[in-house]
Order: structure tokens, then C-alpha cells, then sequence
């Protein structure tokens, strides 16, 4: 009866971690410590060398509390009048918080305790040894720095051993290297609420921006390379213009020396969440900011990601993530075998202009008669099921910014590379006969039906319902 009771408690706790597991982070850590004894027993005041093993459970970056439990043990080396050997064994329950800081830096202020048994070979004195079980409390003030999932950590410790004659006090430090089965500060971003560079805006006709509000450019860590960053714009006179860009800390805007360009060059080497703002303001005239532009840069380990959904045959590599890093966009393994059209002679302009939203600018041309007929690019997108749609400008960008690893996940699927020139869904705004198409490196406004400026398809789908 109490084994049946005791499967049915297991079945539970397996259920609850089943449910719970995907929120969680898990680090195994190996760690060493050094410690010097203070206290009552004054002859040994001398230094012990130990290791442990750490398992630490992150619920979620965006309520940075944790638990743990930490098996270690430790051994004196050094021998004294009354001492002649010296270990200990120690098993502790962790409550930690982490204050998540810029660059991979992490502080995790933890409260450790749990049970302390050692062993003393007293031969000098009594010809005995001594083993003793007693209570430890420990807490711990570990600084973490962060490359990926591998990290590092260096912690000040204050121990606390309730002898069953007198406390013992330890002071001393831990060095520890974790990996986490996720990047633990990939949260890590500024306040809710980004706020404006600090100045008047004023309307100023030179400065158009390519698009209003906030955009979104999606890396991958893996690339290991600086990433080109810009706000498109147009200005009547480039040259009396001052452009600085700054970026978001946490605490405040910081400029980026050296960048007096509409464009500048980062390094995505960790994922994480990060605010850039581009200042532009006529030369000679310091603090005036006739425009401001916000850029957030999201860099997450699910760009390049293979997806396979089996059930409805969609097969692609992740290019684009949610804001909880699920991700949310694929681009097809498979493309035009040929060069097509986007569309014929016979059809209409369908005047679909969105940046960023290709599903709504797919749907627009699908909704007029004989669509199959008259636009070849989209008909190739709907080919491979109803879903599929003819991708956006900005949906490009990621492709753009991560397509050599995008093409080595193709490549290991023996699936089609990104090679060439392809249509996107974006009309050019400023010659409706035109629209944009994306190569390697930019983006261009090519004639919609010239047969002499086919290109291929590659088609997108959103994969966050």
C-alpha cells in the first residue's frame, strides 16, 4: 500500500516537471573552494581545498528565482599540533536571485543549507577520530559572466557550521565553471518602456524614415561576426548632417564613439535583447536632434534551427523568433527550381506596400480573380500549401544577416542553399511598376513583369499559431 502510494506521489512529481521543465534552466557546475577556519578552533586556522557538484533550476529570466542543491567536499592538507587529517562532506538545499546585468554579467546573491558532516583524525591528542553530523548555513555572493551557456563564476562565501559545542565560522570563496542547458540572461533587456533620446523632435522634411516605429533585426550568436546595423532614410543633403548612435545600458542612453554614420557594425556574440538609437542632427548645431530612430536587436540560439512538422509535411529553418524566443517564422527548404515572374502582362498592380507583414501582402493579391494566373510567385508560394506566403522586405533581414548558417543547416539536410536572387512581396513606393528584390547583400527595385528580371521564390511561413 505504501509502495502504491509512494508510485502515485512520483507519477505526480514527474507530471509537474513535465509541465514546469520547459521554463527551467539547469547548470552543472563543478566548483572548488578555498576556505580558512575562524573561530574556536584557532589551531586550525589553515587553508582546505575542496569541489563540488551544483545543480541550479532557473524558473524564467524574467522572474529570476532559483533553487538548487549542491553536493561538495573538502580536505585539509595541512597538519597541525592537534590535527593530523581533516575533510568534510556537505549536502545543501540553494535559494538564489539574479540580477541580470549587461555583457553576460550576472550577480546571484544565494542562501545555501543543509547538512555538514566531517571527520577528524585527533591521533596526536587522544589516538581517536572524531566523526560529527551537524547543520551548515552558507551564503554566497557569486559574480557570473556568461558566454553562451557556459559561464564562469567567482564567489565570496561566509559559512556557518552549528557544532554541537560552539559555531564554527568559515570565510573563503568558490570558482566555478556551469553550463546551462539555455543562455540564462537571454532576457536581459532594458526597462519596458524604452525611453527617447532626451531632446525636442522637430518635423524636418530632409529626414523620411523607412519605417515609424521600432524595428526588429533578429541574429544568431553562432555567426561570431559584427552585424551591419541601419535605419534606411533618405536626406536632400547628406553632408549637414551629424549621425550618433547610442546605446540602451539599462540605465541610460550611452553613445558609440567613432559612429557618425546611418549605419553601424555590431557583434553578435550572445543572445540577448538590445536597444540602439540613432541620433541625426545638423552639423554645427549640438543637442538640436531633428530625428530620432529606435532599432532593437534580437539575438537568440533558435536562428538556424531545422523545423520539421511532419504531420503537415513542412519542412524549413527557423529565421525568426517571438518575444518569448520561440520561433515564429521559417523559410522554406525548398525554392523555384527557375526563375519566375512576379507577375504577367495581363494582370492587375495590386499595390501592396507593408515592409514587414509578406502574409498580408500575399493575401491581398490571392484575393483578386485568377491570382494562380496572373502572379506566378505568390501561385509557387501556395503550391506548397495554403500557409505558405511570398515573404516581405524586412522578413528578409534575418535570412540576410544569418544565411551562412542558414545554408549550413540546409546544407546538412541536403536541402536547397540560398544562392541568387529573390522576389519579396514589398512593391517599391516610389515606382508602383516595381518591387523589391532581395541579393546576398541588399535589397533592389527591379520590374515586376520584365521577363529579363525573374527571379526565384523562396517562401516564408509563420509557424507561431
Amino acid at each position: 500500500m505504501k509502495c502504491a502510494n509512494f508510485n502515485k506521489k512520483l507519477l505526480v512529481l514527474l507530471c509537474i516537471l513535465v509541465v514546469v521543465a520547459p521554463i527551467f534552466a539547469v547548470e552543472f557546475g563543478v566548483y572548488g573552494y578555498n576556505e580558512y577556519a575562524l573561530g574556536n578552533y584557532k589551531d586550525y586556522s589553515n587553508v582546505a581545498l575542496g569541489g563540488g557538484l551544483n545543480f541550479d533550476f532557473q524558473f524564467s529570466s524574467k522572474f529570476p528565482l532559483g533553487i538548487g542543491l549542491r553536493a561538495q567536499a573538502g580536505y585539509n592538507f595541512e597538519k597541525n599540533d592537534s590535527i593530523e587529517k581533516y575533510w568534510n562532506m556537505a549536502a545543501l538545499g540553494a535559494l538564489h536571485y539574479r540580477f541580470f546585468l549587461p555583457s553576460g554579467f550576472m550577480i546571484k546573491p544565494t542562501v545555501e543549507y543543509g547538512i555538514w558532516t566531517h571527520s577528524l583524525n585527533t591521533a596526536k591528542v587522544d589516538s581517536g577520530k572524531h566523526f560529527q553530523l551537524d547543520q551548515v548555513l552558507q551564503v554566497a555572493l557569486p559574480f557570473e559572466w556568461s558566454n553562451g551557456s557556459f559561464m564562469i563564476s567567482l564567489a565570496p562565501l561566509y559559512t556557518l557550521i552549528f557544532e554541537k559545542t560552539e559555531p564554527l565560522h568559515q570565510v573563503g570563496f568558490r570558482l566555478g565553471f556551469g553550463y546551462s542547458t539555455r543562455d540564462m540572461h537571454y532576457d536581459y533587456q532594458a526597462a519596458s518602456k524604452i525611453p527617447d533620446y532626451p531632446s525636442e523632435q522637430a518635423e524636418n522634411p530632409d529626414v523620411e524614415l523607412w519605417k515609424d516605429s521600432a524595428r526588429k533585426i533578429v541574429v544568431s550568436p553562432k555567426t561570431k561576426e559584427k552585424v551591419h546595423l541601419e535605419v534606411r532614410m533618405t536626406l536632400d543633403d547628406y553632408r549637414n548632417y551629424d549621425f550618433q548612435w547610442l546605446r540602451y545600458t539599462g540605465r541610460k542612453w550611452k553613445p558609440i564613439e567613432g559612429a557618425n554614420e546611418s549605419h553601424i557594425d555590431i557583434k553578435a556574440n550572445r543572445s540577448g535583447r538590445y536597444w540602439y538609437c540613432l541620433a541625426i542632427q545638423k552639423k554645427g548645431e549640438e543637442g538640436n536632434v531633428v530625428y530620432s530612430a529606435l532599432t532593437q536587436v534580437l539575438v537568440s540560439r533558435k536562428i538556424g534551427k531545422w523545423y520539421n512538422d511532419k504531420k503537415r509535411e513542412i519542412q524549413g529553418v527557423v529565421c525568426d523568433v517571438d518575444s518569448k524566443n520561440r520561433p515564429s517564422k521559417i523559410v522554406s527548404a525548398v525554392e523555384t527550381e527557375n526563375p519566375v515572374q512576379w507577375r504577367n502582362d495581363n494582370s492587375v498592380n495590386p499595390q501592396i506596400f507593408s515592409i514587414d507583414d509578406g502574409k498580408e501582402n500575399t493575401k491581398k493579391i490571392t484575393d483578386t480573380v485568377s491570382w494562380q494566373i496572373y502572379y506566378p510567385a505568390v501561385e509557387y508560394c501556395k503550391s506548397l500549401g495554403d500557409k505558405w506566403y511570398l515573404p516581405a522586405i524586412d522578413e528578409w533581414y534575418s535570412v540576410m544577416l544569418n544565411q551562412k548558417i542558414i545554408n549550413k543547416r540546409l546544407e546538412k539536410k541536403d536541402a536547397t542553399l540560398i544562392d541568387g536572387r529573390y522576389w519579396t512581396s514589398t512593391q517599391y513606393q516610389y515606382d508602383e511598376d516595381q518591387v523589391w528584390q532581395w541579393y546576398d547583400v541588399g535589397f533592389y527595385g527591379v520590374e515586376q513583369i520584365d521577363t529579363n528580371t525573374t527571379r526565384k521564390v523562396r517562401p516564408f511561413l509563420d509557424v507561431s499559431k
